[in-house]
């Protein structure tokens, strides 16, 4: 069951929240005894750091009817508890987003938001297309995550070994690993496990595990061995090393190459006591589609219920995140993520040029393992045994070949037993 928070005011919050940063002056207006029902996953010091403060910043006298989200429901369990909870205004996960608008529970922003005060062509074009339906805008979403590959310069140039470009795929990079796997330093830290590597690959790749037409297993042998062989002999031999939530301590340290990390390992790096020079990039692509990495994720998404009762004041509160004034508070309000889909505000992080990342397509593609196509069970079965497996063939227990055949065989039972499970 969803929690109701204490209505706060805005006086009380700056006394008592952290993260509270300086706003831009705003109009003379007064909301007094006005109150906005709002729907968030966050627990409430987030949302008010992130969000709630400069809302009330920009509408004094507001009052935030917060309701906290059950964490523990998903899918049509969570736009169940959404729409009993009778909210204004909803701040979701994307994959709630797309289930309340692909059931029709959200209210078309274009008829709300007017061309003077919302000009879609100001912000990310990828954030504009996630958030359409059939010429229908659902939801806005005012900052992305950015996530991607960092490299030593330093490093790189004492190899003599060219710097990655955007655009290299999997098979290139793993490649271009293997070549660096002298012994002397970490080729690539990551906070991947190799099954959570794997799967990247094979996502970013969109391969096949299941023809959904006959209801049968379809591993491609050749695309799945071959990463196999070289994710295990790269665990093998130290070029790859998980340091889950540690991951860009080596790197921060001069002692690898390479590390997948979010945006905010910048700030430490541009605070490191040994100056690094080096680079970001977005993470590797498909071989299909070079268009498309995993490194822009939609955060936050707003939108209006059908069936809110304060459809005017929810718009404009969205009018306000998503403005100028809103993009500069994400610039300046040191959260996690801090970059702004205001186009005027998203191409530069503290030295970080983010061009290349939004010459990606944002959010794409989704996992092959998909929470709409399998259940949480499968999902978590075929991890733990894909991890065994992995974490067997690198300790020479099995082989690539082995490690295959036991993955392909992992998937036909767990989809035998999801089928049953249906039925």
């Amino acid at each position: 069951m969803f929690k109701v928070a204490q209505i706060i005011t805005a006086a009380t919050l700056v006394l008592t929240l952290l993260g509270c940063a300086n706003t831009p002056e705003v109009e003379d207006r007064d909301y007094s005894g006005q109150i906005i029902r709002i729907y968030t996953p966050d627990v409430e010091q987030f949302f008010y750091r992130n969000y709630g403060n400069f809302i009330l910043d920009q509408f004094p006298g507001l009052e935030i009817d917060l309701i906290v989200a059950n964490d523990q429901l998903k899918g049509e369990e969570r736009m169940k508890e959404i729409l009993d909870a009778s909210p204004d205004l909803v701040v979701s996960y994307l994959p709630d987003f797309d289930d309340m608008a692909r059931e029709s529970h959200l209210t078309d922003l274009r008829t709300l938001l007017g061309e003077d005060e919302f000009d879609p062509s100001l912000y990310a074009d990828d954030m504009i297309r996630l958030m359409s339906r059939e010429g229908s805008l659902y939801g806005l979403s005012p900052r992305v995550n950015v996530f991607g590959i960092f490299y030593n310069k330093d490093l790189l140039d004492r190899k003599s070994v060219s710097y990655p470009t955007a655009g290299m795929t999997w098979h290139e990079f793993l490649q271009t690993l293997a070549y660096l796997d002298d012994g002397e330093l970490v080729a690539f830290e990551t906070n991947s496990s190799p099954s959570h590597l794997l799967m990247g690959i094979a996502s970013t790749n969109q391969w096949t595990i299941i023809d959904y037409r006959n209801q049968e297993v379809v591993l491609n042998k050749s695309d799945w061995l071959e990463a196999i062989d070289r994710i295990v002999s790269l665990y093998q031999s130290k070029a790859i090393v998980s340091l889950g939530g540690n991951a860009g301590k080596l790197f921060l340290e001069g002692k690898s190459l390479f590390t997948d990390a979010p945006l905010s390992l910048v700030d430490k790096l541009n605070e490191a006591q040994e100056p690094i020079e080096w680079g970001f990039i977005p993470e590797p692509v498909g071989e299909e589609n070079r268009s498309e990495s995993r490194s822009v994720y939609a955060d936050r998404v707003f939108s209006i219920p059908v069936q809110s009762e304060n459809k005017e004041l929810s718009s404009e509160i969205i009018e306000a995140v998503m403005s100028e004034d809103g993009a500069i508070y994400i610039d300046g309000s040191h959260t996690v993520p801090n970059v702004s889909t205001l186009e005027t505000h998203n191409n530069d992080y503290h030295g970080a040029n983010l061009e290349l990342f939004w010459q990606q397509s944002m959010s794409v593609p989704q996992s092959i393992l998909s929470k709409t196509t399998f259940s949480e069970k499968f999902i978590e079965e075929f991890y733990v045994g894909l991890e065994g497996y992995l974490q067997a063939a690198i300790r020479n227990e099995i082989t690539p070949e082995e490690c295959y055949t036991s993955i392909e065989e992992l998937v036909r039972t767990a989809y035998e037993k999801e089928i049953q499970g249906r039925n």
